[in-house]
C-alpha cells in the first residue's frame, strides 16, 4: 500500500501507516538546482518509517504547485488529451507561459463534450520533485493534484467542499457523488459572500490549510487522477505495459501449447487403451455377432414355420369331422388329400348312406364317386359295400384355426 504525501510550496505532509500525520516545513524551491530541503525531509520520513521498509509514495500537489479544474472536451485518446492540455496549459489553467505537464481524467459521464478533471503543474518543478524522491530512496507510485485527493476524501452526493490553500478558497461542487465543478474564490470572502457567489443560502465550512494538506496526504493513494508525470514516464510505463502484455501473451501461448500437448497425450493414451480393450474383447464380440446372426436366422425360420403352420391344411380336424359324419358301420381304408380335394376309400353296410352323410357334412361342398361301388363278402361276416369318394372341401375348412368343430 503506497503512503500518501502532500506537497506544498513550503511544507511536506505525510499520512503515516499508524494513522498519525507527519509534517515538515520547507524552504521554497529556489527555481534552479535540486530541492535539497525536500530531499532531507524525505530521508527523515524514511527514518520515521524504520522497520516498515520504504513503501511507494502517492504524491498530491497542492495549489499553486498544481492547478485543477473541470473541463468539457470532445472524447480524445489519453496521449492526445495530454498533448492538448500541455500545449494550451496557459489557456485552461491560471499558470504562466513556461513549460508544463498536464493531463485529464474523465469523470465517468459519457457523451460529447465529455466532462473531465484536468490539471497542470510546472514541468521543471515536477522534475525537481521526482529527483528529490529518487535521491531520498523513494519510488513514486502516482502524482495527482490535491483536488483529486480531496474529491476522493469526501465526495458527497450533493453539495460543496471548501478547502483553503495559499490565499484562495477552492470550492468543489458535487452532483450525484461525482465532481462537477472546481472554483477559486478569494480568501477574504465571508460566509455570506461565499453563499451568494455559490448561489446557496448557507455557505460551506472552509477547511484550513492544515486540514487541506492532511486530507490530500491521506487520500492521495485513492485518487484516480489525473496523473501529472513527464511524458518520458508515461512512455516508460507504456513500454513496461507492453512488455508485461507480451510476457502474458507468451505465457498464455506456452500454457495453450502445454495444454494442447497434455490433451494430445491424453487422447493418445485413451486411444491406446481403447485399442487394447477392443483387441481383448474382439473374440467375444465375434462370437456374439455369430450368435446374433444365427439367432436371426433361427428367428426367420421360426417365423417361416409359423407362417406355414398358419396356412397349412388342418387334415387332422378334417379327419375328425369325417369320422363324426360317417355312419357307425363304416370304416376308412385309405385317405389322400391334395389341395382342396379329399379322396377316401372305405367299406360300409350301405355305401349310399355314406354319400348322403358326407354331402351334409360341414366344410364339404361337393361329393362324387371316384369308383363303382363293389360288394365284398367274407366268410362268417356280413356283406359290405366298398366305396371310393372324392370330396371337395371349402377353403375355410382347410385353414381353420382353433379346436375341432
Amino acid at each position: 500500500m503506497p503512503i500518501g504525501v502532500a506537497l506544498e510550496i513550503d511544507r511536506v505532509t505525510a499520512a503515516l501507516p499508524r494513522g498519525g500525520p507527519w509534517s515538515r516545513s520547507l524552504a521554497p524551491w529556489a527555481g534552479a538546482g535540486p530541492w535539497t530541503e525536500l530531499c532531507a525531509a524525505l530521508r527523515e520520513l524514511r527514518a520515521e518509517l524504520a522497520g516498515r521498509g520504504t513503501p511507494p509514495a502517492a504524491l498530491a500537489l497542492l495549489p499553486p504547485l498544481a492547478e485543477a479544474r473541470v473541463l468539457r472536451l470532445p472524447p480524445l485518446r489519453p496521449q492526445e488529451l495530454r498533448r492538448l492540455l500541455t500545449r494550451d496549459a496557459s489557456r485552461y489553467f491560471p499558470v504562466g507561459r513556461g513549460e508544463h505537464v498536464a493531463d485529464g481524467e474523465p469523470l465517468g459521464r459519457s457523451g460529447s463534450p465529455r466532462p473531465l478533471l484536468a490539471a497542470a503543474a510546472p514541468a521543471p518543478l515536477l522534475e525537481v520533485v521526482l529527483a528529490a524522491f529518487t535521491e531520498a530512496g523513494w519510488k513514486i507510485e502516482s502524482v495527482v493534484p490535491a483536488v483529486a485527493a480531496w474529491a476522493s476524501a469526501v465526495g458527497p452526493a450533493e453539495g460543496f467542499l471548501a478547502m483553503r490553500s495559499t490565499g484562495v478558497v477552492h470550492i468543489l461542487r458535487f452532483e450525484q457523488r461525482r465532481l462537477a465543478e472546481v472554483r477559486r474564490l478569494p480568501l477574504s470572502a465571508g460566509p455570506a459572500e461565499l453563499g451568494a457567489l455559490l448561489g446557496i443560502e448557507r455557505a460551506p465550512v472552509v477547511h484550513g490549510e492544515d486540514d487541506a494538506a492532511r486530507l490530500a496526504a491521506a487520500h492521495a493513494p485513492r485518487a484516480l487522477g489525473p496523473e501529472l508525470l513527464p511524458e518520458r514516464v508515461h512512455a516508460a510505463r507504456a513500454a513496461a505495459g507492453r512488455r508485461r502484455l507480451w510476457r502474458a501473451v507468451a505465457a498464455a501461448a506456452a500454457l495453450a501449447l502445454a495444454s494442447a500437448g497434455i490433451e494430445l497425450w491424453g487422447l493418445r493414451r485413451e486411444l491406446a487403451a481403447l485399442t487394447a480393450e477392443r483387441a481383448r474383447i474382439a473374440p467375444a464380440v465375434a462370437t456374439a455377432m455369430a450368435d446374433r446372426e444365427a439367432l436371426g436366422t433361427l428367428a426367420e425360420r421360426v417365423q417361416s414355420l409359423r407362417s406355414l403352420a398358419a396356412s397349412a391344411p388342418r387334415w387332422s380336424e378334417v379327419l375328425a369331422d369325417l369320422a363324426e359324419a360317417l355312419p357307425d358301420d363304416a370304416s376308412l381304408l385309405s385317405f389322400r388329400g391334395r389341395g382342396d380335394s379329399l379322396g377316401i376309400e372305405g367299406v360300409a353296410l350301405h355305401a349310399a348312406e355314406v354319400f348322403t352323410l358326407l354331402q351334409s357334412a360341414p366344410g364339404i361342398v361337393g361329393v362324387r364317386a371316384d369308383a363303382p361301388i363293389r360288394q365284398e363278402t367274407a366268410a362268417g361276416r356280413p356283406t359290405v359295400e366298398r366305396f371310393a369318394v372324392l370330396a371337395q372341401l371349402a377353403s375355410e375348412t382347410l385353414n381353420a384355426r382353433g379346436s375341432r368343430r
